[in-house]
């Protein structure tokens, strides 16, 4: 039987054509396509649920239109018309949809939008079967991979290749409610798959081998209810877009987004450039750097303790000018009662003095709470029961267990007076008691489910209520991290998201010490404090970072339960996240050796570092960035063995200059030697690299100032026989050496020590650098 493919419409654009034909839409791009099919709406209609109807493209009105998409102007596109709604699809540099529908008594709750790439099938090539009941085809890991991203803050982000499981919280009874983000209906095909893998806000799936392809599937926004993408275990691979739906006479999705491209390391950027300007987003405010009480003194925090920390900290290098620090944080424990949020007995004069004593050295005040979370026991709780959260049979929903041993619950806002409280307890903190910094944690608490003062209000929806309340109370001048935060709501409201789970001075996470347990709590890479998970989640969320918000990869851990060579490694991921820098150690628990190492991270580098394309690791091993200053331009890269391994670098085909900072350790690569190895790494260790490629000309190829090794250099002359530069990160730098290029230079002059540790690189040890910078001379 032949189907008729004729197009009932198409439109193009320099890079894509979209056409509707009888089977739906298709979508090509460079000689790749995608086939999507009828848009599926589920929800309930009198006693029964599942599938209420489908909306297929072939079977409606189809029109040519220019289509106006808020913040991206009028774009070519198509709108599919039927009696129940429509289907918007537009081109711009990806396509974009939204769905609009028309219903009367049935409760809309879902869309999906499944769709497959064209080619994806070709079996013959997987040499992979799996059988049960029936034979089927499954994804291996060679096939292809999907990069997940989480819900929430805490949330597991990162690529899962393959059918490989997508992990789940250890601990469901008291972890589920962090979890609670975007699923697929239950009567949706691909929600029979048990393996199918689904990504919160949006999903990038990578098909490897010769056929190598990027597919990014997501929404600019998430106002309408939460959704992402859904990849399914078998081959050829079904992929679906699906977003939540909140009831009402009239429904308009939030708008999708749809791209592909052949191997393109440019994806994710691209897609949140588009977040950039549907949301008409400034420029991010500067990275936070400083200090945070939390995982030094947890909730055990008093007005003498955090004088005393102030005050060292101005001994330790804020008075002399050697720690550029801006934040200085108090975490949780100042607060009465989680949802009375008003100074404990331990501030007996309240909190006033702290931030008087913050801003006289110099600092910004910063305080954490959390806005949308109570317990049982707090006034609050008790005089406004009506406020909490319920499901619909009035149960108070769970927020989940916390430390240091919290049941948390979540307010409804969605109810007037709650936004009012919320918003009277943010200008109490910023405008009388002078903070200036706003940790708001636990933040999913305002999107579980439940029922709603406002039926019509998503719980995506609840959370920007919340988000914009603090933001108009706080004003646009104070600096708001949403932390435990479902992403999409959070865009234009917070200045930083925290973008892992919380971190730890040990590698695997651990839970009580009961034995036959510890394996499960090792294995969880959820929401259970480690640095492994830490670091997996900040690598997979990079490219969030410097432009929907600044990336918060959470505090570095520097005191000596960490090993050296392991803090070195994870301060390195921090640094290339360009991401906030805060640290939370007691302060005289950490050794000098360990402090340089965040004055090495000051400033923070201007944009975060980009992943090669995903293989089949469990954390990327290697991660790069392009920088440029007035030495010239080259790459910072950073090569991570978080196993026992010996890692290689592919470089230009030329001899380059290769500088690891944390060893200073200078050599010159040959291009014939081909790849650059590190050699037997350590598990959990790094080597940072500065790669310039060899030129006959002065060049700067280290120092032990800034792990950039070359943005610290403001001014760079070079003339005959003589080399002028300005060094200058806004600190006093004690002990400065540069490691420099000088072909042709036997002895160089300069007011330091001069030694040569390569042929024609020179180390000069050079006189300290005040907090306003100085400037060097070299002759020779």
């Amino acid at each position: 039987m032949l189907v008729d493919m004729r197009a009932l419409a198409t439109v193009r654009n320099a890079d894509l054509e979209l056409k509707v034909d009888s089977l739906g839409w298709h979508l090509t791009s460079s000689g790749l396509s995608l086939r999507g099919f009828a848009v599926e709406v589920y929800g309930r209609s009198g006693e029964s649920s599942g599938q209420l109807f489908s909306l297929n493209p072939s079977e409606a009105k189809v029109e040519e239109q220019q289509v106006e998409v808020p913040g991206l102007g009028r774009l070519p596109g198509l709108v599919c018309t039927s009696e129940r709604g429509k289907l918007v699809l537009a081109l711009g540099e990806a396509l974009l949809l939204q769905l609009e529908l028309k219903v009367q008594d049935d409760i809309v709750e879902h869309f999906c939008l499944p769709f497959e790439v064209q080619g994806d099938g070709e079996v013959g090539t997987v040499q992979r079967q799996v059988t049960c009941c029936t034979s089927r085809w499954v994804r291996p890991a060679e096939h292809s991979s999907l990069l997940v991203n989480g819900w929430q803050s805490f949330s597991f982000s990162g690529a899962l290749h393959g059918t490989e499981k997508q992990p789940q919280t250890c601990m469901p009874f008291f972890s589920a409610a962090f979890h609670q983000g975007a699923a697929l209906p239950a009567g949706c095909p691909a929600a029979k798959d048990p393996n199918v893998l689904v990504s919160d806000l949006y999903g990038h799936y990578l098909q490897h081998g010769d056929n190598a392809s990027d597919v990014l599937g997501g929404f600019l926004a998430q106002k309408a209810g939460f959704g992402g993408l859904a990849v399914t275990s078998t081959l050829p691979a079904k992929l679906t877009l699906f977003s939540e739906l909140q009831p009402g006479p009239s429904l308009s999705s939030d708008w999708a987004y749809l791209s592909l491209q052949k191997g393109g390391s440019q994806v994710q950027q691209t897609y949140f450039d588009t977040i950039m300007k549907h949301h008409q987003l400034r420029p991010c405010k500067p990275q936070p750097v400083g200090w945070c009480s939390w995982y030094c003194h947890g909730p055990n925090v008093d007005e003498l303790l955090m004088q005393q920390s102030l005050e060292e900290l101005k001994s330790l290098g804020l008075d002399s000018g050697e720690l550029a620090l801006k934040l200085f944080q108090l975490d949780d424990g100042w607060q009465k009662m989680w949802g009375d949020w008003t100074p404990n007995a331990k501030f007996p004069n309240g909190l006033k003095p702290l931030t008087a004593a913050v801003r006289e050295a110099g600092l910004l005040p910063g305080i954490w709470l959390a806005p949308a979370a109570l317990v049982a026991g707090s006034k609050v709780a008790k005089e406004h029961p009506e406020w909490i959260l319920r499901d619909e049979y009035g149960k108070v929903v769970s927020g989940g267990f916390t430390a240091p041993g919290l049941w948390m619950r979540g307010l409804d806002t969605t109810i007037p007076e709650v936004i009012e409280h919320i918003e009277s307890l943010i200008r109490t903190i910023v405008h009388e008691w002078g903070f200036g910094y706003l940790k708001c944690d636990f933040l999913h608490l305002a999107s579980l489910p439940g029922k709603r003062h406002d039926p019509r209000c998503s719980r995506a929806e609840a959370l920007t209520r919340l988000m914009a309340a603090v933001r108009r109370a706080a004003g646009p001048d104070v600096f708001i991290l949403a932390c435990g935060a479902p992403l999409g709501p959070c865009v234009g409201l917070a200045d930083a998201i925290r973008v892992s789970a919380d971190t730890a001075p040990h590698w695997l996470p651990v839970g009580p010490d009961i034995p036959g347990t510890r394996w499960m709590f090792a294995h969880d890479r959820t929401n259970l404090p480690s640095a492994r998970n830490m670091v997996c989640s900040t690598m997979a969320r990079l490219q969030m970072s410097g432009r929907l918000w600044v990336n918060d990869p959470d505090c570095m851990i520097l005191r000596e339960k960490v090993a050296l060579h392991e803090a070195r490694a994870l301060a390195s991921v921090v640094a290339l996240s360009a991401g906030s820098v805060i640290f939370s150690d007691a302060l005289h628990l950490v050794p000098k050796e360990r402090l340089e190492i965040l004055k090495a991270l000051l400033p923070p580098l201007p944009r975060a570092a980009e992943l090669p394309r995903t293989t089949c690791q469990e954390i990327p091993h290697k991660m790069m960035t392009s920088l440029s200053s007035a030495v010239g331009s080259w790459q910072l890269c950073g090569l991570f063995a978080w196993d026992e391994a010996e890692l290689q670098h592919e470089l230009e085909d030329q001899d380059c200059h290769v500088f690891e900072f944390w060893s200073s350790a200078y050599t010159r690569h040959k291009a014939a030697d081909g790849s650059f190895r590190t050699g037997p790494m350590a598990a959990r260790s790094c080597r940072l690299l500065a790669l310039r490629p060899l030129q006959a000309r002065p060049q700067m190829v280290g120092s032990n100032i800034h792990v950039s090794c070359g943005m610290e250099v403001t001014s760079w002359e070079a003339a005959a026989q003589s080399l002028s530069f300005t060094i200058n990160v806004q600190r006093r730098i004690v002990e400065p050496q540069v490691w420099i290029y000088l072909p042709g230079a036997k002895s160089p002059r300069c007011s330091g020590a001069a030694q040569e540790v390569y042929s024609e690189v020179w180390r000069f040890s050079l006189p300290e650098v005040p907090k306003n910078g100085a400037s060097f001379q070299i002759d020779w």
